[in-house]
């Protein structure tokens, strides 16, 4: 599998790195398993590195991911930071996904590095 998917007892966020290609199937089973460790963990906070990552979904997959979301019980209270892939494509993806997101009522942003991704994750916690 191209991720990783761990719990950062430290931070209390759920981390995923994905690195090399990464199709829609392997998106959507890393979206199973940072579910699982969330629920499992009572955690509403996700961090996700594209850095190193090519990615080889289409615009229609990654329009569908929030509605992933729902269909899996997500709340709406759920902070999703990730940096995007470091090639245009790959970047173009990552801000329709923050669009897409964020028109659909999801927390989704973009960010440089995981620094400002972390700080933003846990600021203004409930």
């Amino acid at each position: 599998m191209p991720f990783t998917v761990t719990y950062n007892t430290e931070l209390a966020i759920v981390e995923t790195i994905f690195f090399g290609l990464v199709s829609a199937d392997e998106a959507a089973r890393e979206i199973v398993e940072s579910h699982q460790l969330a629920v499992e963990k009572d955690c509403r906070l996700f961090f996700t590195d594209l850095s190193r990552a090519e990615l080889q979904l289409s615009l229609v997959d990654v329009y569908g991911m929030p509605d992933t979301y729902e269909k899996m019980g997500w709340e709406r209270r759920v902070r999703i930071a990730f940096i995007p892939p470091s090639g245009d494509e790959g970047r173009h993806l990552a801000e329709f996904y923050e669009t897409v997101g964020v028109n659909r009522g999801w927390t989704v942003k973009i960010f440089s590095n995981k620094q400002q991704a972390v700080q933003w994750l846990i600021e203004d916690v409930e």
